[in-house]
């Protein structure tokens, strides 16, 4: 992963660790996402940003839950919903 990317990835996170959920569901879908964003930094620096890392999901179960956070989200929370859509385009970018 490329330190752009890594930057744009903790750059989202601040922003999600910042997102008042509305409901138990958007909550549930913060912390999924945290976690996605936690797993792909903690991959080592310069890898490619595709592939599952031991003990994480496929890249396809990533990209779901990452759709499905833009969907609950563009209503409530533009901003989050905007930063999600640049990530999964950097992520594609990368290999993900």
């Amino acid at each position: 992963m490329d330190a752009e990317t890594r930057r744009k990835l903790e750059e989202l996170r601040r922003t999600i660790a910042g997102a008042t959920p509305a409901d138990e569901e958007g909550a549930k879908l913060l912390k999924s996402l945290d976690q996605d964003i936690h797993g792909l930094l903690a991959r080592t620096p310069g890898a490619p940003a595709g592939g599952p890392a031991a003990g994480e999901d496929e890249p396809a179960g990533v990209r779901e839950r990452w759709d499905r956070a833009v969907e609950h989200f563009e209503a409530t929370h533009p901003d989050l919903t905007a930063s999600l859509s640049r990530a999964l385009d950097l992520l594609a970018a990368g290999g993900l």
